[in-house]
């Protein structure tokens, strides 16, 4: 996409803007709200920065209460629960894929003191 090699050449206002583009064409698409908050937030924008990250946080809950195999309890404590032998029928791509990079990252944008 554009912005990502727009906000990769230091270009992050240009960025932001092609984000917001994306982002009227695909609202809630993630990575659009994660690309806008992290050009905004490098281009100065603290506040702009810190809604797109507010949202990125409620869809990663989102993601996190209705992915298959995912414990919801994650999304109300912002902490990773155990995961027993529960896990089968779930999707390999589910249990070792993408969505466990999901759930971490929400877990420390929990975390983190800009949200």
């Amino acid at each position: 996409m554009i912005a990502d090699m727009l906000l990769e050449a230091k270009r992050p206002q240009q960025a932001l803007v092609e984000y917001q583009t994306d982002l009227k064409l695909n609202p809630n698409r993630f990575d659009a709200l994660y690309g806008a908050a992290r050009a905004a937030e490098a281009a100065g924008k603290q506040s702009d920065a810190t809604e797109y990250y507010a949202l990125v946080t409620q869809s990663l809950r989102w993601i996190k209460l209705h992915a298959p195999g995912v414990d919801p309890r994650e999304a109300a404590s912002g902490t990773e629960v155990s995961r027993s032998s529960s896990s089968a029928g779930v999707p390999p791509a589910c249990r070792e894929g993408i969505l466990p990079s999901l759930l971490s990252a929400s877990v420390r944008l929990a975390r983190c003191q800009c949200v």
